[in-house]
Parts: C-alpha cells; sequence; structure tokens
C-alpha cells in the first residue's frame, strides 16, 4: 500500500470526506512552503544587511593593522624586562563599524604573534565577545573524585592561572568627505589588574578609497551638515552616549549644528572638543580645547595631553601640557595622568618615584580614583616598598571624597601577615607573581643577614619560583653554609636548569652522598647525556634500590633500557626485565610500558604485552595507551 492509499484508507476508516482532507493536507503544504519562505526571506534580509554595510577591509589590511599594535606593545621597555610569563585576559572588543567582523578570528591573529614573543600567555577561562571560554577546562575539573578517571592525571583545585592583565580594543572607522575615503582604526590598551593603570595603548590605522559602486552606501555618512534640531534633554543624552565612544551619538550632535571655535563658551569648547576627538576630527579638538583655556577653563590642558599622548604619540608635549595642568593650575586628573604616563614608560624613562608623587598628588588634589591606585600600590608591593599602613591611608581618602570606595581595604592587616598567608600560594602552587609579591614586599633579610638555614633556602626556592635565579643563588649558599643540606640539592638543579652542568653536578654529589636521592638522579642523568654510561648506572643503582624515593621507578626504568641497548654493559635481557619489572612495580609509567614492549618484542607473550601496556596506560602513558589499543584490536586478552 502506497502512501496516498494509506492516507485515504486512513480517512475512510473514520469517516472523513477524503475532499476535506484534501483541502487540509494542502493547506499544510502551503503553511509548510510559507515558513520555508519566511526562512529564505530572512536569510535574504541578513544577506541584504550585510551588503547594506560591506567592509573595505582585506585579511591582509587586518594582519598588518594587528602586527602594527603586536610591534608597538613588544617594543615597550617593560616589556622586555619581564622575567616569566604574563596571562592576558582578554576583555570585550568593540566594534563601532556597523560591518560584519569576526572579532574572535580577528584577535586570534593579535594573540598569535604576542605567543610568538613568548612574553605572554593568554587565559581562556574568562569569556568575552572576543575569547569564547573553552568549556572543557571546567568541565575536566570535575572528574576529580569520579573513580573512572586516575586521579594523579586530573587537574588540581587551584591550578588555574588568574590574568596579569586586561586587554581591551575599539574597532572604528571615520568617514572621509572630502577624499572619499574610509580610515578604519583599532584601538587596543593593556590594563595591569593589580593596580588598574594602563600601560600600553596603541591605535593603528589604514585608509580605503571607496570604489565608486560603494559611494552610495555611504552617502548618508557623508552629510554631516544635516540640521537635525534636539531637545536640550535629547542633547544631554546624546552627548552621555558620545563620551563613552557611541559614534552615532556624536555624529548626531554635529548634525544638531554646533558653535564654532569664536562662539563656544568657556564649558561648551572642552564639550564640543571632546566630540570632535570621538569622531575622529582631532585638529578641531585641539582647536576646541586650546579655546577653552583661552576661556579660563584649565581642563582644556588634560584633553589637550591626552590629544597629545594618545593620538599624536607625543610624548614631549603631552608631558609639558599635563605639568602645567598639574603644577601651576593643580588639575587633578592631569597630575595622575602624567603619573601614568612615567608607569607606562611609552617613548620615556619609567620612573618609579614620578609615578609615586604624581598618583599621590592627584589624590591630594581630590582624585579618588588616584587614591585607589596608590593604595593598591602599597598593597601589592608594585614599584613601591609594601606598607600595609599607607594602603589603608589612601583607600581611606579615596573613601572619603567618593562613598563608591569605601569598601577598599587592604588584604591583610600586616606585612608579616600578608607573607604568611601567601607563602603557600607561592610555595604549593608555584605561582610566580605571589612569590614576586612577597619578595617585593621586603619581609626577606638579604643572603648575608640571614641566619637560619632552612629559612635561607626556602628564600631561595620563592626567588627560583619567581624566575630570578640569579638572586636565590646566594640565598642556597648561604644555607649550605648553615648546614642545609636540601640547599645542595636545590642549587645543583638551579644551575641544571640555566645549563651550568659542571655547577649541578658539583652540588648534585654532595647531596647525593648525604641521601638526597634526587641529586643521585639527576646526576645519572647528567652522566647520561655526557654518555659517561659507568657513572650514570653507578648513581641509578643507588636510587634504585632505595624503593622510597620518588625517583626509584625511573632510576630502575634508566638501568633496564642500559641494559636493552648494552650502554656501559653487556646486553642483558634478564637484567632488563628484572629492572623493568621493579621500575613498574615502583609505578612508573615508562617502566611499565618498557616492560611491556619487553613481552611483546623478546617473549612474543602479546597478553603479558597488553596487560603492562595497561597499567603504564592507567599511569598517565599515551604512548602505552596506543599500544595497549593496537594490541587490544587484535582480540588479544
Amino acid at each position: 500500500m502506497n502512501f496516498y492509499h494509506l492516507l485515504k484508507y486512513s480517512c475512510k476508516s473514520y469517516f472523513v470526506n477524503f475532499s476535506y482532507f484534501t483541502f487540509a493536507l494542502f493547506w499544510l503544504i502551503s503553511l509548510f512552503l510559507l515558513a520555508s519562505f519566511e526562512t529564505l526571506y530572512a536569510d535574504e534580509n541578513r544577506h541584504q544587511k550585510q551588503l547594506d554595510n560591506p567592509t573595505l577591509l582585506e585579511s591582509t589590511d587586518i594582519e598588518s593593522l594587528l602586527k602594527n599594535s603586536a610591534d608597538s606593545l613588544l617594543s615597550k621597555k617593560f616589556i622586555k624586562k619581564l622575567e616569566s610569563k604574563k596571562v592576558i585576559a582578554i576583555s570585550n572588543i568593540q566594534n563601532t563599524t556597523k560591518e560584519q567582523l569576526d572579532i574572535e578570528s580577528i584577535m586570534v591573529i593579535f594573540k598569535s604573534y604576542i605567543l610568538d614573543s613568548e612574553k605572554f600567555i593568554f587565559t581562556n577561562t574568562i569569556p568575552s565577545n572576543a575569547n569564547k571560554i573553552d568549556t572543557m577546562i571546567k568541565d575536566s575539573r570535575k572528574l576529580r573524585k569520579d573513580a573512572e578517571y586516575n586521579q594523579y592525571t586530573t587537574k588540581e583545585e587551584g591550578s588555574l592561572l588568574a590574568p596579569d592583565y586586561s586587554l581591551w580594543g575599539k574597532i572604528s572607522k571615520k568617514i572621509k568627505p572630502q577624499t572619499k575615503e574610509v580610515e578604519y582604526e583599532i584601538l587596543l590598551r593593556l590594563t595591569d589588574l593589580t593596580t588598574g593603570v594602563e600601560v600600553w595603548s596603541n591605535i593603528s590605522k589604514i585608509s580605503k578609497t571607496l570604489p565608486k559602486n560603494m559611494i552610495e552606501n555611504y552617502k548618508k555618512e557623508f552629510t554631516f551638515d544635516t540640521q537635525v534640531k534636539m531637545s536640550q534633554k535629547q542633547w544631554k543624552e546624546n552627548y552621555e552616549k558620545c563620551l563613552t565612544e557611541d559614534i552615532n551619538a556624536c555624529q548626531k550632535l554635529i548634525q544638531n549644528g554646533v558653535p564654532s571655535t569664536n562662539d563656544c563658551n568657556k564649558e561648551s569648547c572642552n564639550k564640543i572638543g571632546l566630540i570632535m576627538r570621538n569622531i575622529g576630527r582631532i585638529d578641531e579638538a585641539f582647536d576646541y580645547h586650546k579655546r577653552a583655556i583661552d576661556l579660563e577653563n584649565y581642563e582644556g590642558y588634560r584633553y589637550l595631553g591626552i590629544l597629545y599622548e594618545s593620538y599624536k604619540k607625543d610624548s614631549t608635549n603631552a608631558i609639558k601640557t599635563y605639568k602645567i595642568a598639574c603644577d601651576k593650575y593643580k588639575e587633578k586628573e592631569s597630575c595622575g595622568l602624567l603619573g601614568s604616563m612615567y608607569a607606562k614608560g611609552d617613548n620615556i624613562a619609567q620612573d618609579s618615584e614620578k609615578v609615586i608623587h604624581y598618583y599621590k598628588r592627584a589624590c591630594d588634589l581630590g582624585s579618588s580614583i588616584f587614591c585607589v591606585f596608590i593604595g593598591m600600590m602599597y598593597d601589592y608591593g608594585k614599584a613601591v616598598k609594601r606598607d600595609l599602613v599607607m594602603a589603608k591611608h589612601y583607600f581611606q581618602k579615596a573613601c572619603d571624597i567618593d562613598n563608591e570606595f569605601c569598601t577598599m581595604k587592604p588584604q591583610y592587616e600586616t606585612i608579616e601577615q600578608a607573607a604568611k598567608q601567601e607563602w603557600d600560594d607561592c610555595i604549593k602552587y608555584k605561582n610566580p607573581s605571589v612569590c614576586k609579591r612577597i619578595i617585593d614586599s621586603g619581609v626577606f633579610p638579604s643572603a648575608d643577614k640571614c641566619n637560619d638555614g632552612q629559612s635561607c633556602n626556602d628564600i631561595g626556592v620563592i626567588h627560583k619560583i619567581a624566575g630570578l635565579p640569579k638572586q636565590a643563588i646566594p640565598y642556597y649558599e648561604k644555607a649550605i653554609s648553615l648546614g642545609s643540606t636540601r640547599s645542595y640539592f636545590n642549587l645543583g638543579l638551579l644551575y641544571e636548569q640555566i645549563n651550568q652542568k659542571e655547577q649541578a653536578k658539583k652540588y648534585y654529589k654532595p647531596a647525593c652522598d648525604k641521601g638526597i636521592y634526587e641529586a643521585c638522579y639527576g646526576l645519572g642523568n647528567l652522566f647520561l647525556e655526557e654518555q659517561d654510561f659507568f657513572n650514570a648506572r653507578k648513581n641509578f643503582e643507588i636510587v634504585c634500590d632505595k624503593s622510597s624515593s620518588d625517583f626509584s621507578g625511573d632510576s630502575c626504568n634508566n638501568l633496564g633500557a642500559m641494559y636493552v641497548n648494552g650502554y656501559g654493559v653487556r646486553q642483558d635481557y634478564d637484567k632488563a626485565f628484572e629492572y623493568h619489572k621493579k621500575s613498574c612495580e615502583l609505578s612508573s609509567p615508562e617502566g611499565c610500558g618498557n616492560l611491556g614492549h619487553l613481552y611483546e618484542t623478546i617473549k612474543q607473550d602479546k597478553n603479558k604485552a597488553k596487560q603492562y601496556y595497561g597499567k603504564a596506560c592507567d599511569l598517565g602513558s599515551q604512548k602505552a595507551c596506543q599500544y595497549y589499543k593496537s594490541l587490544n584490536n587484535q582480540k588479544i586478552h
């Protein structure tokens, strides 16, 4: 029975006239086609919207703009001085062009340039429109306490890295009616999340000539002089939006009509200057702010300084302008902005003393935000010696000026409490920024004044984690002189990591002789690299015999490999089996994997091989997992 007859049969069974059924079926099909048409129409609308807002940017243009931005960031002095990689979180990247731009893909290009420098890494744990969160980061942590997974391979609590910096940006375009050009800009700003201070900003620009067939699309944007009368309330609303860099709001204000520089008054000159700045008419913005100064509105100096600093990239005139406003006219925000210039070090030398001086000056003149900045610097020990009393003082000043900041307070009551609380975060989680903060707080004595072996050793460890290995060395040496056996190993390990192998052996040897078996293992590996197989075997045997050492399994595995390959010993598969088996019993994934390989290739016992590959896989060896899978596919039991 075909579909038609089935429907007809069903209808007759229910005493329904088939002509009515056909009519109903017709309407169902019509509704389906109508829905499909609406979907197609919606898709066509979306396509038309893209055609109405075409972009002139090509992929090479975007790459060029982002390369210029990346080069600008990486050229900064404070970046070159970084001793450890810093974490950046991508904040929102605004697109005010009205064009269909893939912001996430654009930022991937920028990130690739930055990652190549090996100065920064990016976190994927904080979502934004330019950086979708990687849900696997969170999902993988749900595997804790799941009996199906080897818990040694799950991610520890507290292992995620918090960002050190935030990167915010905006992509905009400006219309040039006279030349029929569109100028695209990418503005990026890097902010230190510890202090809230902007440490870098850059604007990269590129101009594109409009093809004749696209001029019609931009026709409305060329007509800036169309009069649009608005009420005082509407003007105020649009002005507030304009200050948040809403280009449309700024253009509406221009269309409504603004007084010339000769006609604006003491208050309105600066307002119009800000409008002009936000739509990219920088030269006109200069004129309005200069006119405001002529009319004795000295905030104009601040706005001129911003134009020099951020738009003209003229640090000399920016500093000069800010200084006049700060020193002569006591313009508080200019003092703070001047301090920020010395913090960033853009085309000027970074100067911590001047940062502190001008931030304090801004705070004393009544700027709550710069009171907060200086308080945070004292709280975290950023560019100043950590001082929680001073931090509390400046947070209170901020509160006195603005109630919004009354919740601000130092993280800890005393410096000693701060160091004690952060000690575990530094050592346990090996967090470089926390370790650096403890060091900068000034709680540690110098190496020559350190008088306790254990303390000297721990201070050396903190310096090493903070990425300051050279500063760690004198603390380890002092700890050794005070009888710290562990410091021999720590110093040997440090020298190995900075590729001074002979110095590493010098300190590993006494540590090994004193029963620190990690040092014997390290010494064995150094001899193995030099193909001094006799001394390598000698040290691996010491550790392999001590089943209590964390490195015993790896040492036994190395001995097994030496007997398999005949390195410094007669090739002996029985010895190799003995050492690899012991290594596996000591939970070495490599030992279990190599034992499985011997069973598969030497003893031709695939059942045993699969058993040991499986154990190695459970211990975290991905290579062994692949071997296990291969045998499993062969139906080996």
